[in-house]
């Protein structure tokens, strides 16, 4: 929904919201996205029940808290569908421009690790610490390589080790 100027109207549901941001991103990659631009998408965010613990308590503590039981992959895809199908929606609009990734690809084999050995990868409910990112960009690096030299991904997925 738009106003007059083309300026998205507020929001008053879930729904309404994404189509405003899907209206955005097609008017900006249609002003911004040259012939030589490309687009990269990140999916809906992997939320996890972990409370944010400070940096002393988690170096003192291995096992996740009770708390932080690690969500299963069906979980996750239920919760980013609606994010995801609309970023899928923009992608197929722009199929020469834009790139998806969906972070539950790379971060969830069965369930979405919490933890990489004693190492945390969630700094709360849907941030990624260092740990993360640097798991993430490991595995989803064919697909990000593939994004910056402008060639069509050749596995989603990545290495799930």
């Amino acid at each position: 929904r738009a106003g007059e100027d083309g300026r998205p109207l507020p929001a008053n549901t879930d729904n309404q919201y994404r189509e405003a941001i899907a209206a955005a991103l097609s008017r900006t990659i249609d002003k911004m996205g040259g012939p030589d631009r490309r687009i990269l998408l990140i999916g809906g965010e992997v939320l996890t029940p972990c409370k944010k613990y400070e940096p002393e308590i988690r170096r003192l503590s291995i096992a996740p808290p009770p708390d932080c039981a690690p969500p299963t992959l069906a979980e996750v895809r239920t919760q980013t569908a609606p994010w995801n199908e609309t970023f899928r929606s923009i992608k197929a609009l722009y199929p020469d421009k834009v790139t998806t990734l969906f972070p539950e690809d790379y971060l969830c084999p069965n369930v979405c690790e919490v933890m990489n050995g004693d190492l945390w990868l969630f700094r709360d409910t849907g941030h990624l610490t260092v740990m993360g990112s640097e798991l993430l960009g490991a595995r989803a690096e064919d697909t990000l390589v593939s994004f910056l030299l402008g060639k069509p991904a050749t596995s989603v997925g990545g290495n799930l080790r």
